[in-house]
């Protein structure tokens, strides 16, 4: 019986160890398909709002359909209680180090910068721009990518 149960936990924390790497692997292949679709000075920015609950979640300023993909995507499997959450994803698709870990940001608003993508390292760049509210104000997250050229 020991054994079983053993055997039982131990699949289901490996079964959830995938999930959560294959949830991150959409992500980011998502944020992969804006960057490559960019054009030379012409940025793709995407803006989603949360508030509490799933009806809460909006997707605004798709330019494009692969913008328009990434918002149908990430309104379906983004958190609008842990925005922690959504922002260390999309750090984490940005190859930061960056981990906000079990840090609870409040009243936060801030900008992420990456100038040199690790898909682009000379033309694009990603700006991450995010706010985090305990008041009236909607919580959200900003997302442009940029072309640079050559």
């Amino acid at each position: 019986m020991f054994r079983f149960i053993w055997v039982t936990l131990l699949t289901l924390l490996l079964f959830s160890c995938s999930i959560k790497k294959s949830k991150k692997d959409e992500l980011c292949g998502f944020m992969d398909k804006v960057e490559d679709a960019v054009q030379v000075n012409s940025p793709i920015k995407i803006r989603f709002n949360f508030s509490s609950g799933f009806m809460g979640r909006q997707c605004h300023f798709y330019d494009s359909q692969v913008a328009s993909e990434f918002c149908e995507y990430f309104i379906h499997n983004s958190s609008g209680e842990f925005m922690n959450s959504n922002i260390s994803s999309v750090l984490s698709c940005m190859g930061s180090d960056v981990s906000l870990g079990s840090l609870r940001l409040k009243n936060f608003e801030g900008d992420f910068y990456q100038s040199n993508t690790q898909r682009h390292p000379d033309t694009h760049s990603i700006n991450l721009k995010a706010g985090i509210y305990d008041d009236y104000r909607l919580n959200f997250l900003e997302l442009i990518f940029s072309n640079h050229g050559e």
